[in-house]
């Protein structure tokens, strides 16, 4: 299969599947996966008002930080991929550093040359293995935008079409962002067409406010531990 190649159509054959992609080529299979890609769980440093940029090149808020970690509050430092996608061993040099700087220690030389070859290597994959960021480029109006209340791409229209100029006034119009993932997939989707459609700028304000608890939590956690003493 050719590197890049996208599924262009699925259709039941009998008791299989026969996948075509944009390339022509079709293959048979049981199931038919797809991914959406990795975004940083960030949430709960943006509910601290740490301060985020956008990355355009893949498509999500990066936390801001200096050289020991340390964000845009002083008093918050933050390691690993919910900072910005790095992998476990430039997460794990981050956390020394960041120790470090927490009991006011300047951080260890190997810790330093970890991370700097840790992302050195995170820069190199990125760019082997990186695919076209299409958006909702080749969506039409059946295509579902949010997974979790399937909301369609036509009732995003139809919203917009309304006057909805923010990813609050499309909440409030479709239930997009109000499933079990809170937005966290299909917000970077309709930032990015809000920002196509009106100019709406990308940064902070352009994507869900993340609120506590941040993750769904089951009411009977919530039962048990207001029964502890």
């Amino acid at each position: 299969v050719r590197w890049g190649a996208r599924l262009a159509a699925v259709r039941a054959e009998g008791d299989a599947l026969r996948a075509t992609l944009d390339d022509g080529s079709r293959w048979q299979a049981d199931t038919v996966a797809m991914g959406y890609g990795f975004l940083p769980a960030n949430e709960l440093l943006r509910l601290l008002g740490c301060r985020h940029r956008y990355d355009p090149g893949r498509g999500y808020l990066i936390t801001e930080r200096d050289g020991q970690c340390r964000t845009s509050i002083p008093q918050v430092l933050a390691v690993g991929d919910c900072c910005g996608l790095g992998g476990a061993q430039a997460a794990e040099a981050e956390g020394a550093i960041a120790g470090a700087a927490a009991v006011g220690r300047p951080p260890e030389s190997q810790a330093l040359r970890v991370l700097a070859r840790q992302r050195r290597f995170q820069a190199a994959l990125w760019r082997m293995f990186a695919a076209p960021r299409s958006g909702l480029a080749q969506a039409d109006g059946g295509t579902t935008v949010c997974r979790c209340e399937e909301v369609e791409l036509a009732t995003i229209d139809s919203a917009l079409a309304a006057g909805a100029a923010s990813l609050a006034a499309i909440k409030r119009a479709t239930r997009a962002g109000m499933g079990r993932c809170q937005g966290r997939y299909c917000g970077p989707l309709l930032a990015g067409l809000l920002h196509e459609r009106t100019g709406r700028a990308l940064d902070e304000l352009a994507f869900f406010a993340p609120r506590p608890p941040v993750r769904p939590v089951p009411l009977g956690a919530i039962a048990t531990a207001e029964e502890r003493p």
